[in-house]
């Protein structure tokens, strides 16, 4: 049985990447908090995060197969970002309508890889 890498080590995420606003997020974090940028342009700064911390996949063949079957499962679906809204520590974001979906994955993540807890199982309730 694969040993999964400890949860706690650095912070990698599964996320849905929102393209349409990565250049308005990516400048604002260049503005108020550069310490955010990432100089990786495959990364994502605009998304919705499905899980995280997580690993990274290129290090869990195993995994990632499975991360793929989860989500090759999920009937694809519409969204929209136009409330803003404060989570508990502060961070503003869009709140993505309908919500569900993504809280359906994140459910179906936890449930396959339950030592991956969002967010270190520091919050209750997660919304994505």
């Amino acid at each position: 049985m694969p040993v999964s890498p400890d949860p706690r080590e650095g912070h990698g995420a599964l996320v849905v990447p929102v393209a349409a606003l990565e250049e308005f997020v990516r400048g604002r974090h260049a503005h108020y908090d550069p310490a955010y940028l990432s100089a990786d342009p495959s990364f994502a700064h605009a998304h919705i995060t499905l899980l995280s911390p997580f690993p990274s996949l290129e290090q869990m063949p195993s995994e990632r197969d499975i991360v793929g079957q989860i989500l090759s499962a999920a009937t694809p679906f519409a969204f929209t970002l136009e409330r803003v809204a404060t989570f508990p520590n502060g961070i503003i974001h869009l709140v993505p309508e309908p919500s569900e979906p993504f809280a359906a994955l994140t459910r179906a993540l936890v449930a396959a890889f339950p030592a991956y807890q969002p967010y270190g199982g520091q919050f209750g309730t997660v919304s994505p």
